[in-house]
């Protein structure tokens, strides 16, 4: 039909008619001849004849009939009723296209009922979603509110963080010391840049994380992370590489940690976890006497301790390891001497 068929509309149909249903051309340009009917294929004998005549014989086939046409609707009409063909003035009938015989009868059907669609209702959102969208606004605002004032109890009076003095109040209302695992372990849940000092963005976005708003809340949470930590080793690797980066200087930008620091530090983080070579360990670092341990050395550490065995016997020189470790392996095969080396970096950093 070309691009005729876009202007196709189809206008509610008259109840209580003989249904057939064609396609009638208004006036217009398309030049496209809507409909071709196969070759010698001529109308009907029963079509209607405008001026209450009938067909006098003169017929012609749907493709001769060149009518210029702009619009075309379909409707319903009754078999007395014409449709004349406006390209050569002629008051015959000239269907022009049959509507498919199950849409005719569907189109017929309702039309000869009378029933209409009933119009679409429009959703509207209930009171019941409205009221717990309120409750859960509320109950966000209140949360907030309580950790907020949590905040306020013990940040610094001239600052905009909980510093030192308020870590220590902190630690008393939890009953527990400074030095304690489950301290470090909050400070690795509050994401905390620092030692010695939480944020108020750190500290209220931790809480939340942590789905607590009170310390009865953070001291019954606490235990139940050390466990799960104690249980997965992928958790507690998180946490290990926390330590090192927590245990900067970030004021005076740090980059290497004191060796000091680093054997406190690992002391502390191994409260769980514990491998047997750890005193072995710290031992060597305080006989050969490093300044700094690098980032490097403490991440390798852990995948130290997992890979090689107590006795080192499948420690392999060659492989990627720092050379602290070549030291440490050394240092224990000579019972307890320490071979000095001009290469390691670590000392110099």
């Amino acid at each position: 039909m070309g691009n005729c068929l876009s202007c196709c509309k189809v206008p509610t149909a008259s109840g209580g008619m003989n249904q057939s249903t064609i396609l009638e051309q208004k006036n217009g340009s398309c030049q496209g001849h809507l409909v071709q009917a196969e070759e010698n294929r001529e109308l009907p004998d029963d079509v209607g004849t405008s001026n209450n005549s009938r067909n006098d014989g003169h017929r012609r086939s749907a493709r001769s009939c060149h009518c210029d046409a702009n619009r075309m609707i379909y409707h319903h009409i009754a078999p007395s009723i014409v449709s004349p063909c406006t390209s050569c003035n002629d008051n015959r009938t000239v269907p022009l296209v049959m509507v498919p015989t199950p849409l005719m009868q569907t189109t017929a059907t309702n039309a000869g009922s009378g029933r209409s669609r009933p119009p679409r209702r429009r959703r509207q959102r209930s009171n019941d979603n409205n009221t717990s969208i309120m409750n859960l606004d509320n109950e966000n605002n209140e949360e907030r509110n309580k950790i907020q004032a949590l905040f306020e109890k013990y940040k610094a009076p001239n600052g905009n963080a909980i510093s030192v003095e308020g870590i220590d109040l902190l630690c008393k209302d939890l009953n527990l010391a400074p030095t304690d695992f489950q301290i470090l372990v909050l400070a690795w849940k509050l994401n905390a840049r620092q030692m010695c000092k939480f944020t108020q963005k750190e500290f209220e976005d931790g809480l939340k994380s942590m789905k607590v708003e009170s310390i009865k809340e953070i001291r019954e949470i606490l235990p139940t992370i050390c466990n799960e930590l104690e249980k997965n080793r992928k958790l507690f690797r998180d946490l290990y590489k926390f330590v090192y980066k927590f245990g900067l200087d970030n004021e005076i930008g740090q980059r290497n940690l004191p060796a000091d620091i680093a054997i406190k530090l690992w002391i502390l983080v191994f409260t769980i976890h514990r491998p047997n070579i750890l005193d072995r360990w710290i031992n060597f670092l305080e006989c050969r006497r490093v300044k700094f341990i690098t980032r490097d050395t403490w991440l390798m550490f852990l995948a130290f301790i997992d890979c090689v065995k107590e006795d080192f016997s499948d420690y392999d020189e060659s492989e990627a390891w720092p050379s602290l470790f070549d030291e440490f392996v050394e240092f224990e095969t000579n019972n307890g001497i320490v071979v000095e080396r001009e290469d390691y970096d670590d000392e110099n950093l």
